[in-house]
């Protein structure tokens, strides 16, 4: 019996599959040229572009929440990030900032691959979202479904190419269902910002 068929859902899976597509073109991978030398020559393969460690320093929220002040009210915001699926840094939760519309998350973490950001209401994070339960315990936890979240994003640091990062509400797992009711569908965004000097956390 087939189970449940599952196809492109998240924004995220939607960025990754626009970035290969942009590098299977830009290698001529999608017009037929799929040999180097003509007919019978070797056959041509994706170069994956190369990538090196980027140290992530700060994530700043911009004209996020529709109602800062009753999005304060549910307690600190923590965000925390995952690199190629293990634990590796967690900022400081902002409570205060929140009210400003425009809070900043010190982060200070180097990281190479695939990268996962998250946040969370720190009062209602469960433990899962960083990996301290037991592979058993995560198993029916469903990624985006952990209590507390807020957003959640991927990226891959192989196709960062400038020092800031800026993801608009409506690519962002989780937040883009929310249909104007919590967060600014209009003007709403998360920037990433990358610093030349290594952080606090290495991986």
């Amino acid at each position: 019996m087939i189970g449940k068929l599952q196809g492109v859902e998240t924004p995220s899976q939607k960025r990754y599959i626009f970035q290969l597509m942009q590098l299977l073109m830009k290698q001529g991978m999608l017009n037929g040229e799929k040999r180097r030398g003509g007919e019978g020559g070797e056959i041509q393969k994706l170069e994956l572009p190369p990538y090196e460690n980027l140290n992530l320093g700060v994530l700043k929220m911009n004209d996020f929440f529709v109602n800062p002040a009753k999005t304060a009210k549910r307690g600190s915001l923590v965000v925390v990030v995952k690199c190629n699926g293990n634990f590796v840094s967690q900022s400081e939760p902002i409570l205060g900032e929140i009210l400003t519309n425009n809070p900043v998350f010190e982060l200070h973490v180097e990281v190479a691959g695939d990268v996962q950001v998250s946040m969370f209401y720190l009062d209602e994070m469960e433990h899962q979202s960083f990996g301290q339960k037991s592979r058993e315990s995560m198993t029916n936890v469903r990624c985006g479904s952990e209590k507390g979240m807020i957003m959640n994003f991927f990226f891959h640091t192989a196709f960062v190419e400038k020092d800031n990062l800026t993801i608009g509400v409506n690519m962002i797992d989780k937040a883009c269902k929310d249909k104007g009711k919590h967060y600014d569908m209009d003007k709403a965004s998360v920037t990433l910002t990358f610093m030349k000097e290594l952080g606090r956390f290495v991986v």
